[in-house]
């Protein structure tokens, strides 16, 4: 509770900052205001007032516009345009100088804006002077503009170092870092859509573009459960299915009214999936993503409640991701660095068999209780020794050894107990498909097959024997076969 209290308080405390940031003294210009809405087709709305503009109360200030583009008027001259008929335009404050020639007047502001699926000013405009104008905005570009950048290419490098390394390391790497990375990929494409965009295409581009970044955003979180998932050893890919059925159908309509519809349906969704993620770290109790996740929680159900309640106030998303990306990448990369610290100590003690590089019997005192228990015995070894020298034999030994350490991971156990009888300790849910692999490598290398013998419930004195029963039983029928 501790923890939840206190990424609540940090919370509101950014949250406050930022709102503040739109906040600028000044004459403020109520009849210029529009609530935030959706729309069902393209369209152009004019906002009208009279304005006393002087040399000291001279700038236009609105911090947040909703819209493709605007146009701004005094009486009927035209100052200022920003946009396309495909713009994006809200996050970026918009400051315009009324010219001098108006100045000690009292005259007409239009405000004329189109929208293509959105419209609104989220904010009350004010007029005030030159230095608060720009101080605000120039914030306003740090703290959104710049941070949603900056966040953007955080998630792209965090997903990056992680998709890569679990490349490199192939199965040394737990999954739950490589859909971490994955998501983090996905959450910066879904940030593009967050991204100022004067010039963005035609209407239907940008649509479909809208629905890969909306896309995206499902997608990141629809992983970021599969990663929790698999860091707990649970049903991973409950979510996959629905999740891709939903992304079909949100891309096989094409009107505005059904994307609008559809994008409803999929924030839901997204609650759902970070209701998972909530439920995942609570239920099993992983006190260090506490703080991230509930950071990122909270940033989503701001964000969703601002898009069905149309309020004006700041998006907390990108500053959520940020905090969950960073926290969570570096939890993980943490975790496996103790992982390898861990087995490099073990190795420091004398564990290590001095011909193949595999633990020795040693070990076995030392390995978690858990996991499965894999044993293997190769076949015909003692004729190939005693036919081909022991020489021989070593190298075979060698070389087999090696086969098993380019197929296992670095969570797993491999171990030689003896002469050529060797076990592997694995968490792996598919202890059957894995030595299947080795037996594959080791027959098309070395024209070597083994026997094994597998005990899903690992209490090594008690899987050995389960799994020593299921070996002897496998060489039994090879020897029944070659009769």
């Amino acid at each position: 509770m501790k923890k939840l209290g206190f990424s609540i308080l940090i919370f509101i405390l950014l949250f406050l900052f930022l709102n503040q940031l739109v906040k600028v003294d000044g004459i403020p210009l109520n009849d210029i205001n529009l609530p935030y809405t959706t729309l069902s087709k393209p369209s152009t709305i004019t906002l009208s007032t009279t304005i006393k503009v002087d040399k000291f109360y001279s700038y236009l200030f609105f911090g947040k516009v909703s819209a493709s583009k605007i146009k701004i008027l005094v009486e009927n001259d035209e100052i200022f345009e920003l946009g396309t008929v495909s713009g994006n335009l809200w996050p970026k404050a918009i400051v315009v100088k009324i010219p001098e020639k108006f100045y000690n007047k009292k005259v007409n502001l239009k405000v004329i804006l189109f929208g293509v699926y959105d419209i609104g000013i989220h904010y009350t405009p004010v007029l005030t002077d030159q230095k608060a104008a720009n101080l605000h905005a120039t914030l306003i570009k740090v703290f959104r503009q710049d941070f949603y950048i900056f966040s953007q290419g955080i998630t792209f490098i965090v997903g990056i170092i992680l998709i890569l390394s679990s490349l490199k390391f192939e199965k040394n790497i737990e999954k739950s870092i490589f859909y971490t990375g994955l998501s983090s990929i996905f959450t910066f494409l879904m940030l593009f859509d967050f991204q100022f965009r004067a010039y963005s295409g035609d209407i239907s581009t940008f649509i479909f573009f809208r629905k890969i970044f909306i896309s995206s955003a499902v997608l990141a979180q629809c992983f970021n459960v599969i990663g929790f998932s698999s860091l707990l050893n649970k049903n991973k890919k409950i979510f996959l299915l629905p999740t891709l059925i939903l992304l079909s159908i949100f891309f096989a309509f094409n009107s505005l009214s059904s994307f609008n519809l559809l994008s409803s349906i999929l924030n839901v969704y997204i609650i759902i999936l970070s209701s998972s993620i909530f439920y995942l770290v609570y239920k099993n109790k992983l006190k260090i993503f506490y703080f991230s996740t509930n950071f990122l929680i909270l940033s989503i159900l701001q964000t969703i409640y601002l898009l069905f309640t149309k309020a004006s106030s700041e998006i907390m998303l990108p500053y959520g991701i940020v905090i969950f990306r960073t926290g969570i990448s570096l939890i993980l990369i943490k975790k496996f660095e103790e992982i390898v610290k861990e087995k490099e100590n073990l190795k420091d003690l004398t564990f290590v068999d001095p011909m193949t590089q595999l633990f020795n019997r040693n070990i076995i005192e030392n390995i978690p209780n858990k996991g499965k228990l894999i044993l293997i015995d190769l076949d015909n070894f003692k004729e190939l020794n005693d036919t081909l020298g022991h020489q021989f034999g070593d190298k075979i030994l060698k070389e087999f050894a090696d086969i098993l350490k380019e197929n296992t991971r670095s969570t797993d156990y491999v171990i030689r107990l003896g002469g050529d009888e060797f076990a592997i300790v694995t968490d792996t849910e598919n202890p059957e498909q894995l030595v299947n692999r080795i037996r594959k490598n080791s027959i098309k290398k070395l024209k070597l097959d083994f026997s094994y013998g597998i005990s899903n419930n690992f209490n090594f004195d008690k899987a050995y024997s389960v799994a020593d029963k299921r070996l002897y039983t496998m060489k039994n029928e090879k020897k029944k076969l070659k009769k």
